[in-house]
């Protein structure tokens, strides 16, 4: 659990980075966003969504790194994005519409969430309806930005794959296993290391 100087760091960054969105976000809406979430701490390898329940939760990630992934029938297992610091963690069609997720979210580091219930967030929103436009662009900004990354990363060859994720997503680079990297660039594990070696 975080103590107070560490929750209200979290709120700063949070507030800085809601800032870039919502002009002159005031005292008053800054208190209600502390009433409004929670912090959770996640230990590497901890499911925080699961494929096929509703997500009752919306997320956002202050440290650490997750992994979006499905499973298919016959148990294969698919990765469609990462998340790290200072981005929304939530699978969000299945948040608005209250349906079960397509993706199961998973802790590849310690993480901690700054999270706010369903009914909490819509209760805020409604309260403070000038932040629906802000939030709604950001979600759309980072939904936008992850599936255009994932469309790239799937064209081309092995090589070209792998040197598009590692100008674009850096971080995935340097801080996800290879085998998750593989499967998020749609090549098998041999294929990434003859990439990584110069061999491909």
């Amino acid at each position: 659990m975080r103590n107070g100087d560490e929750f209200k760091t979290t709120l700063e960054r949070l507030n800085t980075y809601i800032s870039t969105y919502i002009d002159n976000v005031t005292e008053e809406e800054q208190k209600a966003l502390q009433g409004l979430l929670r912090v959770t701490s996640y230990h590497k390898g901890d499911l925080i969504f699961k494929q096929g329940e509703i997500p009752n939760i919306v997320c956002f990630l202050i440290t650490g790194a997750v992994r979006f992934f499905y499973v298919t029938e016959n148990g294969k297992d698919h990765t469609t994005n990462f998340g790290f610091e200072n981005e929304p963690v939530v699978p969000y069609g299945s948040f608005v519409e209250q349906v079960p997720s397509g993706i199961s979210i998973i802790a590849l580091e310690p993480v901690e969430l700054a999270w706010s219930s369903r009914e909490d967030f819509n209760s805020f929103m409604a309260k403070h309806p000038r932040f629906q436009a802000g939030i709604a662009k950001l979600l759309g900004e980072y939904l936008f930005k992850g599936g255009q990354q994932l469309n790239l990363l799937r064209i081309g060859s092995s090589r070209e794959r792998y040197e598009k994720l590692r100008t674009m997503q850096p971080e995935v680079i340097n801080r996800v296993p290879l085998t998750h990297i593989a499967s998020y660039l749609d090549m098998a594990l041999e294929t990434l290391s003859r990439v990584r070696a110069g061999k491909l």
